[in-house]
């Protein structure tokens, strides 16, 4: 424009960042002709670098979210069962590309803008930090922070079995067994589920009988519950207890003897139990704590020595 002042002020626009996408600063030659009326008198021109300010930098959003699902069924990611899946979108500023991507998620570092974890080992609050870098070496980052519940796999802290009278009272040499246990299911913002089984057979059946603990149904914490079943004192009983919620099973195993009796020989005369009942043929069954104090001979087995 033609202008009879001795001085313009002119800003240049920040859109000019977008001729150069790889640098910082852009190159600007101003021009000013002199004129008397319309004919042109004479020209000058001058060259400026004009920095492209440090708040023209990409931004970013970052979605997480749970592929295997537990996000939604309990309403957080769950350590142990969740994965994060990350997904960055980037805005470019002025039109300077990408050049790379770093996220820090569960313990390990990403470069890409789309990306899957391994399966969460923490819990508690866990931090996502994704920062992004363009081909102006501008950065900008942002920090996701995720609530993470914590998930063990159902635990048995006890199985304790004693034979008793039916009305539970202890009786080494009783025709019932008591079951003693106590487990732990990870209640999951009490959305997880929990049941518990016991199976036992005499342990020369193939055949258990099986029994399931309704009253017991979404009980995450179980303290010495007990269940008695009637139990032959001539055989020893092999026992399971299991514990099941929407994941794993855990199980644990033992063993109730047969009836206390110092000593006692089988039907058939060639078998004998000491400490409990016999139950097998051509055997000598112990059932109390042993020692030889002289070791055992043919072969010989010194005392002390491992048996």
């Amino acid at each position: 424009s033609k202008s009879s002042s001795t001085s313009i002020s002119w800003t240049p626009p920040i859109s000019l960042a977008n001729q150069n996408t790889t640098g910082t600063s852009v190159s600007i030659t101003l021009t000013i002709t002199t004129y008397s009326g319309n004919t042109r008198v004479g020209s000058n021109t001058k060259t400026i670098s004009c920095s492209i300010p440090a708040s023209v930098k990409p931004t970013l959003t970052v979605d997480v979210t749970d592929p295997n699902g537990y996000a939604d069924m309990y309403g957080a990611f769950v350590r142990g069962l969740s994965k994060f899946k990350i997904v960055i979108t980037p805005t470019l500023a002025y039109g300077s590309a990408i050049k790379t991507y770093k996220t820090t998620a569960n313990g390990g570092t990403y470069t890409s803008a789309s990306f899957t974890t391994g399966i969460l080992n923490s819990s508690g609050t866990l931090n996502v930090v994704s920062t992004i870098t363009d081909n102006r070496g501008r950065s900008n980052s942002k920090t996701v922070s995720i609530p993470v519940l914590n998930y063990n796999a159902p635990s048995i802290s006890k199985l304790d079995v004693h034979r008793c009278e039916e009305n539970g009272a202890l009786n080494d040499r009783g025709e019932y067994v008591q079951v003693t246990f106590s487990a732990t299911v990870t209640n999951l913002s009490n959305s997880n589920t929990a049941s518990y089984k016991l199976r036992y057979k005499a342990s020369a059946d193939s055949d258990y009988t099986e029994t399931i603990f309704t009253a017991l149904s979404n009980e995450y914490v179980v303290n010495n519950y007990s269940f008695i079943f009637a139990a032959d004192s001539g055989s020893s009983y092999d026992i399971e207890l299991s514990v099941t919620d929407n994941h794993n099973t855990s199980y644990r195993t033992t063993t109730a003897s047969t009836g206390f009796t110092l000593m006692h020989w089988n039907a058939a005369g060639n078998g004998m139990g000491i400490g409990k009942m016999s139950e097998l043929e051509n055997v000598l069954d112990i059932g109390l704590k042993t020692r030889f104090e002289g070791g055992i001979l043919q072969p010989v087995l010194e005392a002390e020595t491992d048996l």
